[in-house]
């Protein structure tokens, strides 16, 4: 039982309602857990209540809480990117997710080698956060081009599958295997479909199954690595988030966030969209591990914007 889990309520209790993020604590004031929350006092509290739905982690974790701090910010939104950006910073041992990009991998593509990479390289593409699929990613990949690292046995059955590969230059393979990494060629995905109707036509349902679990996959990695590209790219991008009004009567107001090249460059809280002064605009950089989390977090409030965008009209 924690000693002190009344002065925990008790703190929880006189927090606001608002955005922000909150870090629990341990006896040598290091960080155990960091966590975003759309109202900060429900969230909070929710740990220091009897709760059957807790599971064996929380308790543990509760178990070993001395404080608590928390930072109050503007948005939801906010607080998803400030909760990425300490996770990174301070890795702490309840945190799993966010904190697992000192292992994205880049890759190189050379001689019909594709070759997993920790450091990037000048020709090397990336880096890329599914680390766990990406053997399997790159082993339909080789299949499916028929790469001579492939198994000779192996190829005299590929080659069934899709004739059209005997042919093509290796030189070609790689310029579309490299198109594929970077989110711009869905030339793949045709050429296993071509393998797919070869199972279909001689019933081999179960290789059928498999490879398109496979093309699910690609198609899983290609869209996340197409998003990434687009926004990196793009020399600005704006998108604004609603405040929740705290009192009665209060001007409606909405924050503007300014990107550039895939970074957050400025945000603003303004009662009109016209009264934003934006910043000025940056370059574009190196992609680095670190940026990817934050990127899918913007990526993921980019198509939330659009879809209620489309249901409004």
């Amino acid at each position: 039982m924690n000693t002190r889990i009344n002065y925990l309520k008790q703190k929880a209790n006189r927090l606001p309602q608002k955005p922000g993020i909150y870090l629990m604590k341990d006896a040598q004031s290091d960080i155990l857990y960091i966590g975003k929350a759309k109202q900060l006092k429900q969230r909070v509290s929710s740990y220091f209540r009897k709760n059957s739905q807790h599971t064996n982690k929380v308790l543990r974790l509760v178990h070993n809480v001395v404080d608590f701090e928390t930072i109050v910010v503007d948005t939801e939104f906010d607080a998803l990117l400030l909760e990425c950006q300490l996770i990174q910073q301070h890795r702490p041992i309840y945190n799993r997710q966010m904190t697992n990009f000192l292992n994205y991998e880049y890759i190189t593509i050379e001689s019909g080698k594709i070759m997993r990479i920790n450091t990037p390289t000048e020709a090397a593409l990336g880096p890329f956060r599914l680390s766990k699929q990406l053997p399997e990613i790159i082993e339909t990949l080789r299949e499916t081009y028929q790469l001579p690292t492939v198994n000779p046995y192996k190829l005299l059955s590929l080659a069934k599958q899709l004739p059209l590969m005997k042919t093509m230059p290796l030189k070609e393979k790689n310029q579309e295997l490299q198109l594929f990494f970077l989110g711009e060629s869905e030339l793949t995905f045709r050429y296993i479909d071509q393998r797919l109707n070869y199972f279909a036509e001689h019933l081999l349902f179960e290789q059928a199954d498999q490879l398109l679990r496979q093309k699910k996959l690609l198609q899983s990695f290609y869209r996340e690595v197409r998003g990434v590209n687009t926004l990196v790219n793009l020399p600005e991008v704006r998108f604004e988030i609603p405040i929740d009004p705290q009192t009665i009567g209060e001007l409606p107001q909405v924050k503007v966030y300014q990107l550039s090249f895939g970074r957050i460059i400025h945000s603003e809280v303004v009662t009109s969209r016209e009264e934003f002064i934006p910043a000025p605009l940056t370059q574009a950089r190196p992609l680095q591990p670190a940026d990817l989390d934050p990127l899918h977090i913007v990526l993921r409030q980019l198509r939330l914007d659009l879809t209620r965008s489309e249901a409004r009209l």
